[in-house]
């Protein structure tokens, strides 16, 4: 059985994992990531969990393309971005793919 002083060493070993990983988790909350949309139409822009948080257009292009091809273009730029984020959180938070 472990000793009072063996608990509180372990106690306090994770408890200074656990304050470093909320430290990793806060600086990259504020991460974001950006995708081209295909063509030049625009750029997506996720954070680091993957959530779109905004989308710009090149208005001059956008004119001219068909608003089919701009959905396929956004959800493919959206889906990039998504993977990028998930493999930079990974990178950023230290966990393993």
């Amino acid at each position: 059985m472990a000793s009072l002083n063996e608990l509180e060493i372990l106690v306090a070993e994770r408890t200074r994992e656990f304050k470093a990983l909320q430290q990793k988790s806060a600086d990259a909350a504020g991460k974001v990531i950006g995708e081209p949309v295909a063509g030049g139409t625009g750029l997506v822009q996720v954070d680091i969990t993957g959530r779109l948080v905004g989308i710009e257009f090149d208005q001059e292009r956008l004119r001219s393309l068909d608003e089919r091809r701009l959905g396929r273009q956004l959800v493919e730029a959206i889906r990039t971005a998504e993977t990028k984020a998930a493999t930079v959180r990974d990178v950023l938070l230290g966990e393993s793919t």
